[in-house]
């Protein structure tokens, strides 16, 4: 395979566009081109390509998975470790465990933002939809943002891309990881997990986390480059958490004041976007205050020198709320919630039926 350099994306990744030379031997190219992802993964983890082969299972008898996952043309790992090149302790950082060279060559696609108005749209949806019926699979995808939506040269489809973060869920709950989940792309994470809590691995991400970030890409890519949307875009581009938070609750308290300009082919498609991030923040607010009463009610307990058991109810029932419990049917009641709220500013929208929006009675682990 032959390459030029096409983009440099972060966590240590490089894509490298390629095309397949005439060798000897029987590989027969499928594809046009090909696009050549170089990284590092830590060996304790389980690998993407295993990933992307159980999303594949996964989508084989289920409609909205299909047809919108990447198409691995082949893999390998290189016998060249990161530990073989500096003591971590040396260094005086921690060591999480030595990484491995791995490439990996997919087809081609296309980037989601060179797409606007109903074409955007339509891709998106395919994209959040593959992305739901993932998670109810047992596979959470975990790092959603603009650089990892993509779509199919020649179908059209959304595609989901990019598994290194991902979890696999068991039916017992039992989650394992192939990477450090506790990461993202700063633009897009959800607004509850910049934290000093999260990044400590004490919170886990859930389904309404990667439903957010799905949100935070609408205004990207449906946004006019003026300098006044730019601007806005450009603070969340930042790696101080605290600040890039702030930024993102100052902007959906005040976004529908700017009168932010969308791209001429894009304003039917920013009103569906101002739908929803409406939504985040009704539910942001929420489980702010469900979490201040939560911390409130914990005070009083401590006060009153209540026993462990009433501390642990406390928990329970913080847990129990929406936009806190990790339960496969609360990620199927916020989902159905998603997709009403599109209905309501997307005209022809229809959304997933019931027997597609619950959990699934049986998958295999």
């Amino acid at each position: 395979m032959l390459h030029e350099q096409y983009s440099l994306l972060g966590r240590a990744s490089r894509i490298l566009l390629g095309h397949f030379a005439l060798t000897e031997g029987p590989i027969t190219p499928t594809v046009d081109q090909l696009a050549a992802k170089i990284y590092y993964p830590e060996e304790s983890k389980v690998n993407e390509p295993r990933i992307i082969k159980l999303a594949i299972e996964a989508g084989s008898n289920d409609v909205p998975i299909k047809g919108n996952l990447p198409n691995l043309i082949d893999h390998g790992g290189m016998n060249f470790k990161t530990g073989k090149i500096e003591d971590p302790e040396d260094l005086g950082i921690e060591n999480k465990g030595s990484g491995v060279l791995h490439v990996m060559s997919f087809e081609k696609l296309k980037p989601i933002q060179e797409f606007a108005s109903e074409e955007f749209m339509k891709a998106w949806i395919q994209c959040y939809r593959s992305h739901f019926r993932l998670w109810l699979n047992g596979i959470e995808h975990g790092g959603i943002s603009v650089s990892n939506l993509m779509v199919h040269p020649s179908t059209g489809r959304g595609v989901v891309n990019d598994f290194d973060l991902a979890v696999l869920r068991k039916k017992n709950g039992r989650r394992t990881t192939i990477g450090n989940e506790h990461i993202g792309k700063v633009p897009f994470m959800a607004i509850d997990l910049f934290c000093q809590e999260y990044h400590a691995g004490e919170i886990r991400r859930l389904f309404h986390h990667d439903c957010e970030s799905f949100i935070w890409v609408m205004p990207w890519v449906l946004l006019e480059r003026n300098p006044k949307e730019l601007e806005v875009l450009n603070r969340w581009e930042t790696f101080d958490y605290q600040r890039c938070r702030e930024k993102k609750e100052d902007f959906l308290s005040r976004f529908r004041g700017w009168r932010l300009s969308p791209g001429p082919s894009n304003r039917t498609a920013w009103r569906a976007a101002t739908e929803l991030l409406l939504w985040v923040k009704e539910k942001v607010d929420e489980a702010e205050e469900e979490t201040a009463l939560w911390v409130e009610t914990k005070a009083e307990l401590t006060k009153a020198g209540k026993p462990k058991s009433e501390f642990d109810k406390a928990d329970e029932d913080l847990r129990q709320q929406l936009w806190h419990n990790p339960s496969e049917k609360t990620a199927c009641d916020i989902f159905r919630e998603f997709e009403q709220r599109l209905q309501k500013r997307w005209a022809g929208f229809e959304v997933l039926s019931e027997e597609q929006t619950r959990p699934l009675k049986e998958r295999a682990d």
